[in-house]
């Protein structure tokens, strides 16, 4: 895996294994209400896709502390 491997194209995820992975992000991980709206939209509408490396460059932007 790098940050360019696609969750949905390369690693066979579903729309709702993105759910929970958000979710598992968000309980262990950061533990705290951080907004994925920006991460999982764009223009109104839900990403096709995202890599790793996109969830890694959002969070480390995002995260607090």
């Amino acid at each position: 895996m790098s940050r360019d491997t696609r969750l949905l194209a390369d690693l066979g995820f579903e729309s709702i294994d993105i759910i929970q992975l958000v979710v598992a992000i968000q309980e262990e991980i950061i533990r705290s209400k951080l907004s994925f709206d920006r991460l999982l939209m764009k223009d109104g509408r839900y990403v096709d896709d995202l890599s790793i490396g996109q969830i890694a460059d959002y969070l480390a932007a995002n995260a607090p502390g």
